[in-house]
Protein backbone atom coordinates (compact mmCIF):
# COMPACT_ATOMS: atom_id res chain seq x y z
CA UNK A 1 0.00 0.00 0.00
CA UNK A 2 2.97 2.52 0.83
CA UNK A 3 4.41 1.68 -3.12
CA UNK A 4 1.14 2.50 -4.04
CA UNK A 5 1.01 5.94 -2.62
CA UNK A 6 4.10 6.46 -3.44
CA UNK A 7 4.04 5.72 -7.09
CA UNK A 8 -0.09 7.19 -7.74
CA UNK A 9 -0.59 9.23 -4.67
CA UNK A 10 -4.01 8.18 -3.52
CA UNK A 11 -5.20 4.62 -2.40
CA UNK A 12 -8.38 5.39 -3.93
CA UNK A 13 -10.07 2.60 -5.77
CA UNK A 14 -10.96 5.06 -9.06
CA UNK A 15 -8.14 6.91 -9.03
CA UNK A 16 -5.40 4.03 -9.04
CA UNK A 17 -7.19 2.03 -11.38
CA UNK A 18 -7.20 5.22 -13.44
CA UNK A 19 -3.75 6.50 -13.49
CA UNK A 20 -2.39 2.74 -13.09
CA UNK A 21 -4.15 2.15 -16.33
CA UNK A 22 -2.75 5.00 -18.70
CA UNK A 23 0.59 5.64 -16.63
CA UNK A 24 4.09 3.43 -16.53
CA UNK A 25 5.76 3.26 -13.14
CA UNK A 26 9.28 3.30 -13.61
CA UNK A 27 12.17 1.06 -11.31
CA UNK A 28 10.11 -2.03 -11.58
CA UNK A 29 7.01 -0.40 -9.24
CA UNK A 30 4.48 -2.01 -11.23
CA UNK A 31 6.33 -5.14 -10.80
CA UNK A 32 6.41 -4.95 -7.23
CA UNK A 33 3.53 -3.47 -6.12
CA UNK A 34 1.60 -6.56 -7.91
CA UNK A 35 3.94 -9.21 -6.41
CA UNK A 36 3.11 -7.59 -2.87
CA UNK A 37 -0.22 -7.68 -3.56
CA UNK A 38 -0.31 -10.79 -4.57
CA UNK A 39 1.74 -12.70 -1.53
CA UNK A 40 -0.30 -10.60 0.75
CA UNK A 41 -3.72 -12.59 -0.71
CA UNK A 42 -1.47 -15.67 -0.38
CA UNK A 43 -0.37 -14.97 2.69
CA UNK A 44 -3.88 -14.30 3.81
CA UNK A 45 -5.39 -17.42 2.49
CA UNK A 46 -2.76 -19.96 3.01
CA UNK A 47 -4.14 -21.53 6.20
CA UNK A 48 -7.52 -22.42 4.76
CA UNK A 49 -6.52 -25.63 4.13
CA UNK A 50 -5.86 -26.27 7.94
CA UNK A 51 -9.73 -25.39 9.10
CA UNK A 52 -10.88 -28.54 10.14
CA UNK A 53 -7.84 -28.72 12.97
CA UNK A 54 -6.51 -25.24 13.32
CA UNK A 55 -9.24 -24.05 15.59
CA UNK A 56 -9.35 -27.47 18.15
CA UNK A 57 -5.42 -26.99 18.39
CA UNK A 58 -5.37 -23.14 19.31
CA UNK A 59 -7.71 -24.00 21.79
CA UNK A 60 -6.08 -24.11 25.00
CA UNK A 61 -6.70 -25.60 28.83
CA UNK A 62 -8.31 -22.72 31.23
CA UNK A 63 -6.12 -22.69 34.35
CA UNK A 64 -7.96 -24.11 36.87
CA UNK A 65 -9.22 -21.72 40.04
CA UNK A 66 -8.41 -23.77 43.36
Amino acid sequence: MFLIFTHLGSLDFETVFHQGARRFLPGGGGTAITLFLFLGCTGKFGPDPLYIWLPDAMQGRLPSRR
